[in-house]
């Protein structure tokens, strides 16, 4: 079963199991989670 969340970063659903962010509950990939923090979020 999917576990569909919502990206803090960029709005997109992303699978929250497929998910390569180290914070895959707010992020739908590594690259979402580097820009929100280097823009302080």
């Amino acid at each position: 079963m999917a576990n569909i969340k919502t990206c803090a970063w960029c709005g997109r659903e992303y699978d929250y199991d497929k998910s390569a962010a180290y914070a895959k509950w707010s992020y739908c990939s590594q690259k979402c989670e580097v820009d929100a923090k280097a823009a302080g979020k």
